[in-house]
């Protein structure tokens, strides 16, 4: 599998629609975003991963506790961010070298 651009192309934008592997669009003009996706659109791709801070499960927000309540946060856990994008790493630094051992000439 190819690296995308932005690993947040894996999931659909819900703030401007587009699909996964296309470029988040603005609205207003239909143009492609080339520097970057929507907030809505990373927030959705680090909740494919549990929250290592709160336990959120997969798709599920991160939260806090506040006076005896779970309170849905608008983002997600710097550790959450950080959980997703080491095992979106890993997950590339394993795929390369499965294609590195298939053909290591380079070649396809």
């Amino acid at each position: 599998m190819a690296r995308l651009r932005f690993p947040q192309l894996a999931v659909r934008c819900s703030w401007c629609k587009a699909a996964p592997r296309d470029l988040c669009t603005n609205p207003q003009t239909g143009k492609p975003r080339g520097s970057g996706t929507h907030d809505a659109r990373r927030i959705a791709w680090v909740m494919t991963t549990p929250c290592p801070e709160c336990h959120a499960t997969p798709g599920q927000p991160c939260t806090a506790h506040i006076r005896g309540n779970n309170i849905p946060l608008p983002d997600v856990h710097p550790t959450r961010a950080h959980a997703a994008e080491a095992a979106y790493a890993a997950q590339h630094a394993h795929d390369q070298q499965l294609q590195i051992a298939i053909n290591p000439d380079g070649h396809r």
